[in-house]
């Protein structure tokens, strides 16, 4: 009997600190927030849904229902409260938002606390209905590793986009885009599905040959990414001031202001006659 007694105890304290875990994981909550356009115009009225996600496809029924504002201030912006989520997957949902014939979507990209003091966050999506949906215009910088304010664009940078796993992250095999920077070190790729990515940048520069990894993630219809060389150190170009056309602006027999002084001198010859005479 004495046993028994023990196993319901010990069996009444599971329950006891089972319980607050399981109210814990339930309040893992976020809001979302967003904004429909159709090309540079906010989208009043219209419908915005949201989907569960499995991975590869989204659920047949309609989780929540919004309707984006009408009126200012915040025209065709929505809101998601209160949406819970599983930290253990990259994406829980989809939002679809529709319009007349136009229809968009996104993925919801949760991003999780860093530390305790920290709160999970939605990352804000932007749909617009007049764009393709399901995959993202990617664009980017490649810059030196100067102060921000005095990054330069590395030009001929070339640019390799690798997948990477959603569950673990690791890299997959095989190349999905690539590219090579301008003359400002600005790239595009477009029509990269939704996804977890990792740009690869290589970068010759004064014969030495340099690498960055940028991981970023892509979940709705335009990314955009910078990848710092932290190792490369361009001097900002100092403009060349213009040269002045001979013989203007440097004086009489090349001394500057000889003019002025000649000026000078013969308004006090002037003034020393008149207070004579």
């Amino acid at each position: 009997m004495k046993r028994i007694g023990l196993i319901v105890l010990a069996m009444v304290a599971i329950a006891f600190f089972v319980t607050p875990v399981c109210v814990a994981q339930s309040s893992s909550l976020v809001t979302i927030n967003g904004y429909v356009y159709s090309g540079a115009l906010p989208m009043g009225g219209a419908k915005v849904q949201i989907y569960s996600w499995d991975g590869k496809n989204m659920g047949n029924t309609p989780l929540k229902t919004v309707t984006t504002k009408d009126s200012s201030p915040g025209v065709g912006s929505f809101t998601f409260t209160n949406v819970p989520y599983d930290s253990s997957k990259t994406f829980n949902y989809v939002v679809m938002a529709s319009k007349n014939d136009g229809t968009a979507y996104a993925l919801v990209h949760i991003v999780p606390p860093e530390t305790s003091t920290e709160t999970a966050k939605a990352e804000p999506i932007y749909l617009d209905l007049a764009m393709d949906s399901w995959v993202t215009d990617l664009t980017g910088t490649v810059q030196s590793g100067n102060l921000l304010a005095n990054a330069i664009g590395i030009q001929k940078a070339n640019v390799t986009i690798y997948e990477r796993n959603q569950t673990d992250g690791s890299v997959l095999p095989g190349i999905k885009a690539s590219a090579v920077t301008d003359s400002n070190g600005k790239f595009e790729v477009k029509n990269l599905p939704y996804g977890l990515y990792e740009a690869v940048v290589t970068a010759n520069v004064n014969n030495n040959n340099y690498i960055e990894k940028v991981d970023f993630t892509t979940y709705q219809q335009e990314t955009h990414i910078n990848a710092i060389m932290s190792q490369i150190m361009l001097a900002t170009p100092t403009p060349t001031p213009a040269a002045k056309p001979s013989g203007s602006g440097g004086g009489l027999f090349g001394i500057p202001g000889f003019e002025a002084v000649l000026a000078l001198v013969a308004l006090s010859g002037t003034a020393l006659f008149l207070r004579k005479r």
